[in-house]
């Protein structure tokens, strides 16, 4: 019996040893093939591009090889920046701030040919050439480092539109709602992701022929056309939605009210010389009636805290309360102007063709008195030559300029008001300055100076609070040139740090920002 037990011990012994035995096996096999399915599925992900690529869309531009951008190479270029005189700058209080060529990775030591510059927000936006392909590039204003890039074979049409979302539409609306940027390349609009340069969405416009840069609201894309009219396309649905049509073509971009200011309404400013505000969602008018100036009206009106400013053809620059329509001031200047005021705290800078520059003070309503504005300076000064009724001939320098008088003051000292129903032959205008020596566009604002540039292509630097000529730079072989609203007074910290800085822009690739020591 003892042996029987023996035995059957040893068997069961050797029956739990074999038992032992296998288990680690069967989990050695199991183990492994886990492991062979966890890398099988690791070497799928790391073969998908870690960053996103554009969506496929129906025409939608193909993204081929990107231009390149290295900081060594800046380092390596920087000493042959075209035709600027970095001791002539210093010597004028300005320095680099920053280089940018545009180069192929293929061919560093070849630049790209730059086509177009623009400053929207926070960001350049440069249109380039880069080996016989066409990109757009996002560039960040303090430091020139390139974002991204987008391929446009068949071009731009104007400058882009960029949209900004707030955080109050974030929070309660769209967490994910991405910063826009709206491009027209020929017969379509293009929606891309500000932060990556991705396609979001793009659509036909069909057999509408833009005639401006988009308008951009939180719902809507405004997209004006030589047909008079200007259209209405619904971010969400991707189609028109609305249609408005003025009396003449409308080349002004589209201006929307700010989204901090709360207000639904889109203005738009025609050739028929009127500015129409327009329900931003309905295309309905906003205010009682369109507000009529004397002539055509080319540039884009100005939205500045609250006010808007229009510059029309019929020599003046209007002041209307942005909410309803009605005429604040109206200041008149010597010359038709066509370009944009530019709006600075409570400075608006005016440029009429060939006259010269209006710096005028915006006074605020102080119990009843009515809102109104004063003349700063003037750049150059005018000679003013005066007809009197006894036909004696006076010269003299202007003063102010309101609705109904001109105040002039002569050579003299004295003072002298004509009644503005006058008739023109009573007095005219003249200058001593030269037509080439006008100034065409305003540059940016410095602490204690303004900087301009003349039509002889010079930068000149003029004192803001007397409008007397500093220097001059001569920059002729700049092909770039960028208006920069920002002032380091900004109540918006944001802005101040934009403030001061010069965008130029050259044909051969370069970009280069200069700023006040």
């Amino acid at each position: 019996m003892k042996n029987k037990t023996k035995t059957i011990l040893k068997i069961h012994l050797l029956e739990i040893a074999l038992i032992l035995l296998s288990l680690p096996a069967c989990s050695n096999t199991q183990t492994t093939a886990a492991k062979r399915r966890v890398v099988k599925k690791k070497s799928k992900k790391n073969n998908q591009p870690k960053n996103k690529t554009t969506p496929s869309l129906p025409s939608s531009p193909p993204q081929t090889s990107p231009p390149t951008f290295s900081n060594s190479q800046l380092v390596q270029f920087k000493n042959n920046i075209p035709y600027l005189n970095e001791k002539l700058l210093q010597r004028h209080n300005l320095q680099i701030l920053w280089t940018l060529p545009i180069r192929d990775k293929t061919s560093p030591s070849q630049n790209g040919q730059l086509h177009a510059l623009y400053l929207q927000d926070d960001s350049l936006y440069a249109f380039a050439t880069v080996s016989n392909q066409k990109f757009l590039i996002r560039i960040t204003r303090l430091n020139g480092d390139p974002k991204w890039v987008y391929e446009f074979p068949k071009g731009i049409n104007f400058s882009p539109t960029v949209y900004n979302y707030t955080k109050e539409y974030r929070k309660y609306v769209n967490k994910e709602a991405a910063n826009e940027v709206f491009v027209i390349s020929k017969d379509r609009l293009y929606c891309l992701d500000k932060k990556f340069g991705i396609a979001l969405w793009s659509i036909s416009l069909g057999g509408i022929t833009p005639s401006a840069p988009p308008g951009v609201h939180r719902d809507y894309v405004y997209v004006c056309g030589f047909d008079d009219r200007i259209y209405a396309f619904s971010k969400k649905y991707k189609s028109e939605r609305w249609r408005f049509r003025a009396d003449k073509e409308i080349i002004a971009t589209p201006v929307t009210a700010p989204p901090e200011s709360r207000r639904d309404i889109v203005y738009v400013a025609s050739t028929d010389g009127r500015v129409y505000a327009l329900n931003a969602l309905t295309g309905n008018f906003a205010w009682s009636q369109y507000y009529q100036t004397y002539k055509s009206i080319l540039a884009p009106p100005v939205f500045h805290q609250s006010r808007l400013y229009v510059a029309s053809t019929d020599y003046d620059v209007y002041c209307l309360n942005a909410a309803n329509g009605l005429l604040e001031w109206r200041y008149s200047c010597e010359a038709p102007i066509e370009t944009p005021p530019v709006a600075i705290g409570r400075t608006i800078y005016v440029i009429a063709k060939n006259k010269g520059l209006y710096s005028l003070f915006d006074k605020k309503i102080t119990g009843s008195m009515p809102r109104s504005s004063q003349l700063n300076w003037k750049y150059p000064p005018t000679q003013h030559t005066v007809w009197l009724t006894n036909g004696k001939i006076l010269y003299g320098e202007i003063v102010s300029v309101g609705m109904d008088n001109l105040e002039i003051i002569l050579k003299n000292g004295k003072r002298l008001v004509l009644d503005r129903s006058y008739d023109v032959k009573k007095y005219s205008f003249g200058s001593q300055t030269p037509i080439s020596e006008m100034p065409i566009q305003i540059l940016a604002k410095g602490k204690k100076i303004l900087y301009v540039l003349n039509q002889k292509k010079e930068i000149c630097a003029i004192n803001d609070k007397n409008g007397l000529l500093l220097w001059k730079i001569p920059a002729q072989n700049v092909d770039f040139f960028l208006t920069n609203p920002n002032y380091h007074k900004d109540k918006i910290r944001k802005k101040r740090k934009f403030a001061s800085i010069l965008y130029l822009g050259f044909k051969n690739g370069w970009i280069v920002a200069l700023k006040e020591k």
